[in-house]
């Protein structure tokens, strides 16, 4: 068959080269392990910019989330890998999203504000989301960089849920943060909180 399409091509001067094989590629569900840390890390941040909590129960939660992750890796390292791809997709839009409505909250309790000061501000506050949804993006793509993904053998099934949830979750941070139909001057007086990351 390639014989004659060789021939065939020649009387256009087109010859058919060398391909490559595309090596598989199969992360070790000790490296997704190691990778997820970075998951339980980043709930936690978000976590702790709407509570205070002890360092006890922060030390227990990183333990508790580690032995989760490496235990579901262990027991069923398919579904467990696609729950922390999902997981990921869900929670750094989250936290983009709850970066803007807290800073929108501190840039509205500040007294003072010039036009120049505004404009760099939104910009920023534009960047560091952007930066922060990639970067859950990047966490996909690694946790998902098997070959069987790449030639649609298995198929990642949580982007409609992944693109509504941090939705979701931004209306209730803002909700959270600026209440439901109140006052310029309540939303003023209340304390102003920032997202430690």
């Amino acid at each position: 068959m390639f014989t004659s399409l060789s021939e065939r091509l020649k009387d256009h001067n087109i010859t058919i080269g060398t391909f490559s094989i595309l090596e598989k590629n199969e992360p070790g569900w000790i490296m997704i392990g190691i990778s997820s840390l970075g998951l339980i890390a980043a709930s936690l941040l978000w976590f702790l910019s709407f509570v205070d909590l002890n360092k006890k129960v922060i030390y227990g939660l990183l333990l508790f989330g580690t032995l989760s992750v490496f235990g579901g890796l262990f027991i069923a390292p398919n579904t467990m890998a696609k729950l922390l791809a999902l997981y990921g997709a869900i929670l750094f839009p989250s936290i983009a999203l709850t970066h803007v409505v807290f800073s929108l909250k501190k840039m509205i309790n500040e007294s003072e504000q010039t036009f120049n000061k505004i404009l760099v501000e939104s910009v920023l506050h534009m960047i560091v989301p952007i930066a922060i949804a990639a970067l859950g993006g990047l966490y996909v793509a690694g946790l998902l960089s098997d070959s069987k993904y790449l030639l649609e053998m298995d198929i990642f099934r949580g982007v409609k849920l992944s693109q509504l949830m941090p939705i979701m979750i931004g209306v209730c941070v803002y909700v959270l943060s600026f209440g439901y139909m109140r006052k310029s001057e309540d939303v003023q007086k209340t304390k102003s909180s920032t997202l430690k990351i």
